[in-house]
């Protein structure tokens, strides 16, 4: 979990509009084994102990020196919280935790992928048709007229596992993209940073320290709200346009993506207001009245079913 992973759990169930249900996790920017771990601190934090962690597919893919430093970073940035294994639950599960969910909530059900698609992959491939009763997948992931962020021009989430990336797009449900296209419009500021660190509400506490190591990239405005402006996508009902595209999945161009008449069709946000979304972020998490930790949390409505995955 990278700090905008973090932020973005904290929009979610800040924003009282859905049921978060569980979070299965890949191997991104953390290990399975701590990605699972500090998921489970948060959600506890969040009062969300009854919400299931499973650990995703394990890849032990090798790291480059920049990854390795990132890794180190993610893997501490929530080391202010402690991790009470008797309350709530890890499970081994992987992506039968996930076909079970929707099993059990049939048309219910959407899909937020922050990072690496191998696990919906996975499931993909083993249950296909399983799909059909997802209600929604959000990805945030993928670049098409913009330079993405790693050496090869692709964005970090696809480039990892861009095969998957092509089997996901084949999955037959309604699939929101919110690439770098979007999330470069909404570079986070030190005017933000300074907001949630002045404001004692814990949610803003907690995203101001997983914040401050990216600092220096955020007084260079290279520090873009990725994962936060997915959410923010789904539960303001920002409008879409949609697209047919298709993915590199191999070769030098592997992990980019490109438009296709006979492509996969997605829904992209026709356009985004940064000053707004921004300021929409500090309010979710300056000015909700979440109850934390021993007190019960409680929603305003239910508008779906979450399911949350690194």
């Amino acid at each position: 979990m990278g700090a905008d992973d973090i932020i973005a759990v904290e929009v979610l169930v800040a924003s009282k509009k859905v049921e978060l249900i569980g979070v299965l996790v890949c191997e991104g920017l953390c290990s399975v084994e701590k990605g699972s771990e500090n998921a489970r601190k948060l959600l506890n934090f969040l009062n969300l102990s009854s919400a299931p962690v499973a650990k995703g597919i394990v890849r032990n893919r090798e790291l480059s020196g920049e990854d390795k430093v990132y890794r180190e970073i993610s893997e501490k940035l929530l080391s202010n919280l402690q991790f009470d294994k008797e309350s709530g639950k890890i499970t081994d599960e992987g992506v039968d935790f996930l076909e079970k969910q929707i099993l059990n909530n049939p048309g219910e059900i959407v899909i937020f992928t922050l990072g690496p698609l191998t696990n919906i992959a996975s499931l993909v491939k083993k249950n296909p048709k399983i799909f059909s009763q997802v209600k929604k997948i959000v990805i945030m992931g993928g670049a098409l007229e913009v330079r993405g962020n790693t050496r090869n021009g692709a964005e970090w989430n696809f480039a990892q596992d861009p095969e998957s990336v092509k089997v996901v797009l084949t999955a037959p449900s309604k699939k929101v993209l919110v690439p770098l296209d979007i999330t470069n419009q909404v570079p986070i500021t030190l005017s933000l940073l300074e907001g949630l660190s002045n404001c004692t509400n814990p949610l803003a506490q907690i995203a101001s320290s997983v914040l401050l190591p990216q600092k220096e990239w955020i007084e260079k405005g290279k520090y873009f709200l990725w994962d936060p402006l997915a959410v923010l996508v789904e539960i303001e009902k920002i409008p879409l346009l949609s697209y047919s595209i298709g993915v590199y999945s191999e070769g030098e161009r592997a992990g980019k993506l490109f438009f296709s008449p006979q492509g996969s069709k997605v829904f992209i946000p026709a356009s985004i207001n940064a000053r707004r979304e921004l300021l929409q972020l500090r309010e979710y998490l300056c000015k909700c009245l979440l109850l934390l930790k021993k007190v019960d949390t409680y929603f305003l409505y239910k508008e779906s079913k979450l399911e949350l995955y690194f």
